[in-house]
């Protein structure tokens, strides 16, 4: 509970206000791996907290653009794997977001034979 108390020479006032502490966040993401092997990716993940996952493909000559979402159906965010070929010929980035109630977090890596991503660390994403 927060209360001010305002008073001048005509007189005072007071103002209550109740303020309640959220201990969430938006999504924690740990890490994110994107594999290509052939006509095959593979994207893993850890990330804590997230409700939706979404990719988006990002062209490689303009990686501020929002990108083109990528329709692979509903993922589910808790099992941190998933498998695709409609990737397999692009050549670009991917933006992955992640979102719950309280905000979102989002992560661009390149798409090559194989990238890794590791959130708030000094290490780029991309090829290693």
């Amino acid at each position: 509970v927060i209360t001010a108390k305002l008073a001048n020479k005509n007189g005072e006032t007071e103002a209550v206000s109740v303020v309640e502490f959220v201990e969430e966040s938006s999504p924690l993401v740990e890490s994110l791996r994107i594999y290509k092997i052939e006509s095959e990716v593979t994207i893993a993940w850890t990330v804590e907290g997230a409700d939706e996952m979404t990719l988006f493909a990002v062209p490689a000559a303009d990686p501020l653009e929002i990108g083109v979402k990528v329709n692979l159906g509903e993922i589910d965010p808790d099992t941190g794997f998933y498998k695709t070929n409609v990737l397999a010929d692009y050549e670009g980035y991917l933006r992955v977001v992640f979102t719950n109630q309280y905000g979102s977090t989002e992560l661009y890596t390149l798409i090559v034979d194989n990238s890794f991503c590791i959130p708030n660390s000094d290490i780029p994403c991309g090829p290693f």
